[in-house]
């Protein structure tokens, strides 16, 4: 008969042994909300964990997800087979049986969006002020976003991404690099428009990882059919899974615009992606709204925007983004409300220490 497992509200599972060691997972509700998994990280055995705090990482194709262990202690063994058998969490993530057990979350959270507009800012300030968003939203149960640009123009690369891969992309030579928090692959900022959004844990949206996909997205996606684009959420291209920048992958989610080629079949071009990480109290998202072309960049690194695509005007950016906006208020049930002033002076005096670890060589090389 199985032995009675206890649950963490970040849907880590604990289970006492007959000899005194505890066994530790994650539940099925939670391989379900994460789909598609493509990465695990487990502590080495004889490191020692603490109780409520992450012990590893398990990434899938957007989005990462920190591992929290239930109870402290030592490790004295590891399923080491495990990150190879990704599979096995999805058929058999107890290791006797799969039934479900976690019980489905009410929103608390207030209605309508918060939204501060930020000035650009170097790599390092930008990942310290969405960890900072993050906390201040856990902490008020608010949906909070912010948009920002960057400077100067940055290459920010996806969590599990490997610093050896972007050194060898000739057309990132000499560029700034940042490791984001969240999934997904390699972004070249500079000519798009950069969102952090933070959901609570307890908001519907932050329950699948597709539901705050699709959330946002198709706000993104009404706004633009509105303006007679044809823009839709793609569909997950596997074949294009592996691809070193963010926007030569296909995704679910991923807002993309049709623009016929003449006299060739009409092409889909993404001008929207997001990557996720989510942690026990909250979710980030991070997405890029890609405006126009870098000029600086070129072949595989090189993508069109808006302005290429369907003749969006610089001008008309702003309004663009403000129906986008609205609609994604209203789809929370409140109002928008933009906010003065940086987003870290109103919650968050400790930005600075954030953005060193962001910035550190330890962060940045740890893949």
């Amino acid at each position: 008969m199985d032995r009675p497992r206890r649950y963490a509200k970040s849907h880590e599972w604990a289970r006492l042994e007959e000899d005194g060691t505890v066994t530790i997972g994650i539940s099925a509700y939670a391989v379900e909300a994460l789909t598609d998994l493509v990465f695990m990280q487990l502590p080495d055995v004889g490191a020692s964990v603490t109780a409520g705090e992450s012990f590893g990482e398990i990434e899938s194709v957007k989005a990462v997800s920190d591992l929290y262990a239930p109870i402290s202690g030592e490790v004295v063994a590891a399923n080491a087979e495990l990150p190879g058998q990704l599979e096995t969490l999805g058929s058999d993530p107890y290791g006797a049986g799969s039934h479900r057990e976690s019980a489905a979350l009410t929103a608390t959270c207030g209605a309508g969006l918060q939204v501060w507009r930020d000035p650009a800012a170097e790599g390092s300030w930008n990942m310290a002020a969405d960890e900072a968003l993050s906390r201040f939203a856990e902490q008020t149960g608010q949906v909070l976003m912010r948009l920002y640009g960057w400077q100067p123009n940055t290459v920010s690369l996806g969590s599990f991404q490997g610093l050896a891969a972007a050194q060898g992309v000739s057309q990132l030579e000499g560029w700034p690099l940042v490791r984001r928090p969240s999934g997904g692959g390699a972004i070249v900022h500079g000519t798009d428009l950069t969102y952090g959004l933070a959901v609570p844990a307890e908001h519907p949206w932050s329950q699948r990882t597709e539901d705050l996909y699709a959330a946002v997205h198709s706000a993104l996606v009404a706004e633009l059919s509105e303006r007679g684009l044809e823009a839709r959420l793609a569909a997950s291209d596997p074949t294009r899974a592996e691809e070193f920048f963010c926007f030569s992958r296909r995704s679910f989610g991923d807002v993309v615009v049709q623009q016929p080629d003449a006299g060739a079949p009409a092409r889909d071009d993404k001008v929207l992606g997001s990557a996720q990480r989510r942690l026990a109290g909250v979710v980030l998202q991070h997405g890029s709204l890609l405006l126009r072309k870098h000029p600086l960049m070129s072949g595989a690194a090189s993508h069109p925007g808006l302005a290429e695509l369907a003749g969006v005007a610089e001008s008309d950016t702003d309004m663009m983004v403000r129906g986008w906006l609205e609609r994604l208020a209203a789809s929370l049930g409140g109002d928008l409300r933009e906010c003065a002033g940086p987003s870290w002076k109103s919650h968050d005096v400790d930005v600075v220490a954030k953005a060193r670890r962001y910035a550190s060589q330890d962060w940045l090389s740890r893949r």
